[in-house]
């Protein structure tokens, strides 16, 4: 890692002989630190002032000591938990050798990762290290669902555009018709001509518009290749250990042994069923259970979209491979389930963190562009839900 890469690193010890050896190690190794002699201390450089401290922390990963005077280092650890998660702000205890019962509150509480004194530096830098990529990995997978967000929008927008084109094109056909009609009526009569000249050459630059507008919403398609569906949620929960272990979930894998293959745009459909597993941990208090199932099925159950004729879309009696989460969350309200895929519906209290990310509006269309469908219902007995995500086993190519 190059000292460019390295975050800011705060100390927090109340002896000066532990904090001055702790900066030294960690500033011949490249990382820019500063020290705090007390929690007190520690909390006024994190911003926690008169208000709320920053959105973003203002350090990279802090080592904190536990016992301290004042206020004890879990003590500390607790405040910043209240504000920043684990994977947002990497905090590695510093603890003697006899404080088991406060490492196992302290890793209760949320830390990271914990060292004792003396402390080997070798293994406090690996652990840093470790810490550190596993932040950074969180913080692209972040700016992915906002591309994603991004690109998801403008599909919407495309669909738009396409179905207001396909609106225009009759009556812009009509009033040419009429026009033309009326061209030669007029024969040379000079102004009538000179009108219906201007309104020809209007229709013509309107014309123009709703083929610029078509040729959009057509190029923006994804490529599908074929992908393992066993391999991809392995590699997809993977990705999601650190938070099933905060919320103590567990995780039980039911995947089929045939093996499932799809055809679909790895990286768009990780970012949606990454939400969806998102979604299921928000729903479930802590220690929940998820379950995730591959498999194959005979599709049912899907509304009958009008217009939608494309073999290139699952329809109901079709074979299709499926990826399921279930959870033990409380379930969707039956009254609310025909609205959760509507633009801005959330059954989240305005204001709270919960609401950000991929919603289901989105997931649905980047769902729906690999020629898919996704189907939500409460589990009976509850409680609890179900999503299914149903990808074709054929390969259409471009959609």
């Amino acid at each position: 890692m190059s000292d460019s890469n390295k975050p800011k690193v705060l100390v927090v010890d109340d002896s000066l002989v532990m904090r001055n050896l702790q900066k030294a190690a960690l500033s011949k190794e490249g990382f820019e630190v500063t020290i705090a002699d007390s929690g007190p201390a520690a909390l006024e450089h994190m911003g926690f002032g008169d208000g709320d401290p920053p959105d973003k922390p203002r350090f990279g990963l802090i080592l904190l000591d536990n016992i301290m005077p004042d206020m004890r280092g879990v003590e500390v650890l607790e405040k910043l938990r209240e504000h920043y998660l684990r994977v947002e702000l990497p905090v590695i205890m510093v603890t003697a050798n006899d404080e088991s019962e406060d490492i196992v509150t302290a890793l209760r509480l949320q830390a990271n990762d914990y060292v004792t004194k003396p402390i080997d530096f070798p293994v406090l830098f690996a652990r840093m290290e470790t810490h550190i990529a596993f932040k950074k990995s969180h913080e692209d997978l972040r700016d992915s669902h906002r591309s994603l967000i991004s690109a998801a929008k403008m599909e919407s927008v495309a669909a738009l555009a396409a179905g207001v084109a396909h609106e225009i094109r009759n009556p812009l056909a009509q009033i040419q018709m009429a026009v033309d009609g009326a061209l030669g009526a007029v024969g040379e009569n000079g102004m009538a001509k000179e009108f219906l000249e201007m309104s020809a050459d209007a229709i013509k630059r309107a014309d123009g518009i709703v083929t610029e507008l078509v040729s959009y919403s057509n190029s923006t398609k994804l490529e599908l290749n074929k992908v393992s569906l066993n391999d991809f949620v392995k590699e997809s929960l993977d990705l999601m250990s650190e938070e099933f272990e905060t919320y103590a979930t567990e995780v039980r894998r039911e995947l089929d042994d045939a093996k499932p293959e799809a055809f679909l745009s790895k990286n768009e459909l990780q970012q949606v069923f990454l939400n969806l597993l998102f979604n299921a941990l928000q729903a479930m208090s802590i220690e929940g259970m998820l379950i995730i199932r591959t498999g194959t099925r005979r599709v049912e159950g899907l509304e009958v979209q009008e217009g939608s004729r494309t073999g290139a879309k699952v329809r109901n009696g079709d074979e299709a491979a499926f990826i399921e989460v279930l959870d033990s969350g409380s379930g969707i309200p039956a009254a609310d389930l025909p609205k959760v895929f509507d633009p801005f519906f959330t059954s989240k209290a305005t204001g709270t963190s919960q609401g950000k990310g991929l919603g289901l509006t989105v997931a649905k269309q980047l769902i729906e562009l690999h020629g898919g469908a996704i189907q939500l219902e409460n589990l009976k007995p509850g409680p609890g839900l179900k999503a299914t995500v149903l990808l074709r086993c054929q390969d259409t190519g471009m959609l």
